[in-house]
């Protein structure tokens, strides 16, 4: 098990657990797929607003977790 920060060949990865989190547990707005992907644009632009940490077990992506700096 280790934690560290995504990398942008992750992203479909990424994405997909994202989708597959707001289908099991919806919020009030709807998330889509634009909407990840700009956030992981902002967050790489400007790492000052946060950081975006992927668990990896076993070699495939397990969880995520976006961190405030």
């Amino acid at each position: 098990m280790n934690w560290r920060l995504s990398q942008p060949n992750e992203d479909d990865v990424f994405v997909d657990m994202c989708l597959a989190l707001n289908r099991e547990d919806p919020g009030p707005q709807p998330v889509g797929v634009e909407q990840i992907r700009n956030t992981l644009m902002e967050l790489r632009a400007n790492p000052l607003r946060g950081r975006i940490a992927v668990l990896e077990l076993d070699g495939r992506l397990d969880g995520y977790a976006f961190l405030k700096v």
